[in-house]
């Protein structure tokens, strides 16, 4: 099994080579801020695009995953768990990114308000999203399902980013890349925007 997670981990990283330099540089990763990836699998990708962070955390509901990553990288903190409920303090992080994982969340919004809530004040939010298209059927659906925990719901980067600013972000940046879009949002300094439950 952990030769299929490798090669899930290399085929990752390869497909999205070209859109890795643009999540970096919007990630924007400092010495001084912690990082969350939410569904970041091995963590292979996730170290391309936030080393020099002070400190890296993935987020993970696969169990096979985070034992790849955690001997992989044992720089990188592996946590299992899913974006709806996020085990962590409010404003833990000042980093919070999701690659091409967000559409495998069951509750969207409420996985947009935990990744609110872990944000400290002027932290930024970062997420590569594919292009919508046709729903994944038989052999697709199958792997979706067995290798993300759920099939894909795909947006349109006018539906996410309206989401976004619905739970108290700004979105700053939208734009698109080879295999699909970024959106960077930072939180809006809104004293209600603390609303959330605690984990």
């Amino acid at each position: 099994m952990m030769l299929t997670v490798k090669l899930l981990e290399v085929l990752s990283v390869r497909k999205r080579r070209a859109d890795l330099p643009v999540m970096r540089s919007l990630v924007s990763p400092s010495r001084d801020a912690d990082l969350l990836d939410i569904g970041g699998g091995g963590g292979t990708a996730t170290r391309t695009f936030a080393r020099d962070s002070h400190s890296i955390t993935v987020l993970e509901p696969d169990i096979r995953k985070t034992r790849f990553g955690s001997r992989r990288h044992p720089d990188i903190r592996f946590v299992r768990g899913r974006a709806e409920g996020l085990p962590f303090v409010a404003g833990a992080f000042a980093r919070v990114t999701a690659v091409v994982s967000l559409h495998h969340s069951d509750n969207v919004d409420r996985a947009i308000a935990e990744a609110r809530r872990v944000l400290d004040s002027g932290g930024r939010l970062v997420v590569h999203e594919l292009y919508p298209g046709p729903e994944p059927k038989g052999i697709g659906r199958f792997l979706a399902r067995r290798f993300h925990g759920s099939p894909p719901v795909f947006m349109e980067a006018r539906d996410l980013r309206d989401r976004l600013e619905m739970q108290g972000f700004e979105v700053e940046v939208v734009r698109d890349g080879i295999r699909g879009y970024f959106i960077a949002a930072k939180v809006r300094d809104e004293p209600h925007a603390r609303a959330g439950s605690e984990i």
